[in-house]
């Protein structure tokens, strides 16, 4: 069973639904659990899985918890499931309580997905302790549950997402986009692929942007993804008017065709103050082979090497980064190689098999064992 109570396209959301696809293609039933009337179980009926929905509204909506948990002791009882495997707060300690009520001893194995750190009140520690194993998709996250103390290392392991290459074509060009936007085939193009969120950093690359003008003046900047709230999209929109920049920032909102936006990107940008503890763009960016430059921030230290597949700088800095896209989009030839070294680091380490068989290790022998 994966369940995944995430109401939009995040990372956990991808990564819950992405390994279910990947699971059923090597033979096993899998039951996946979303959340009712969101992304996931909208995506999965395209797929020609059918979800269970369950509300997941929230820890403290008692009648939703309860019908919630009746629904998965339901289902536990009647269907022959071998472990469960959830990613979100709310969806781990939902299994918890099923399993317990339903008298079932089936392995319960948790994936982290952020570097948020574990809090270590009695409530999570009765949920770890009652939890097999514990998949942390970056050293960086294990670390963090290793100071915390409330696992074992023995539960402990990580497993990199990585990126499913079939998903991606590095050949594509990028020209439907530029012509969608108005952006001139020769236009240096910088973006930023991720929800609008204050923690993404959107303002440094901003604030990076009268600098590379300088320098390119028909530089634009591309920022696809959701905004998350009204407050945070008014502020990058005044950045971006006190600055004269209305022309040369594009947000193209929520969009399914990532890929070919990034396609049409010279430069790709992680600008994230923290977060990042899976970072799917960055696998994205590498999978498309694109110059990265990218903050000191959560897994990025372990995707990329400085100076060799990506340029890493400190976060917050938009002179750092300024000077970071200068020196890639002035030297086509050395952006192109870090691009190529990029994507062979995905195909050798970070690819969709080593996940899946990695995954499947724990969520089999190990967590049984």
């Amino acid at each position: 069973m994966e369940i995944i109570s995430s109401r939009r396209w995040i990372g956990e959301a991808a990564h819950a639904f992405q390994l279910t696809r990947m699971l059923i293609g090597r033979g096993h039933k899998v039951i996946l659990v979303s959340k009712k009337g969101w992304e996931v179980s909208a995506r999965a009926r395209e797929q020609g899985i059918e979800p269970i929905e369950l509300a997941m509204n929230g820890r403290f909506n008692i009648s939703d918890n309860f019908s919630d948990i009746s629904k998965l002791v339901g289902i536990l009882r009647k269907e022959q499931v071998d472990v469960i495997h959830c990613h979100r707060g709310h969806d781990h300690w939902l299994s918890v309580a099923a399993v317990k009520i339903s008298g079932k001893k089936i392995p319960i194995v948790r994936t982290r997905h952020v570097n948020v750190p574990v809090r270590t009140h009695f409530f999570n520690r009765w949920l770890y302790y009652n939890t097999n194993k514990v998949i942390c998709v970056s050293a960086h996250i294990k670390e963090g549950y290793l100071k915390t103390g409330i696992v074992t290392e023995d539960k402990l392991s990580l497993v990199y997402t990585g990126a499913d290459l079939s998903e991606f074509d590095f050949k594509r060009d990028g020209v439907g986009i530029r012509e969608e936007f108005g952006i001139a085939a020769d236009s240096p193009v910088i973006g930023i692929v991720g929800r609008i969120a204050p923690i993404k950093g959107h303002k440094y690359l901003i604030n990076a942007l009268p600098e590379i003008k300088k320098k390119y003046p028909d530089a634009k900047l591309i920022f696809p993804g959701d905004v998350r709230d009204e407050e945070t999209d008014a502020k990058l929109k005044n950045i971006i008017k006190d600055l004269g920049l209305q022309k040369d920032v594009i947000f193209p909102g929520y969009r399914r065709d990532v890929a070919d936006i990034a396609a049409c990107f010279d430069v790709s940008v992680i600008a994230s103050k923290g977060s990042e503890g899976s970072s799917r763009a960055c696998y994205e960016y590498m999978a498309m082979k694109k110059p990265i430059v990218a903050t000191r921030v959560g897994i990025i230290p372990e995707l990329i090497e400085d100076g060799v597949s990506g340029i890493i700088i400190p976060p917050k800095s938009s002179d750092a980064m300024a000077k970071a896209v200068i020196e890639l989009l002035g030297d086509r030839k050395f952006a192109g190689e870090m691009g190529e070294r990029a994507y062979s680091m995905l195909v050798e380490k970070f690819n969709a098999r080593n996940w899946l068989e990695n995954t499947e290790k724990v969520l089999g022998e190990d967590a049984k064992g």
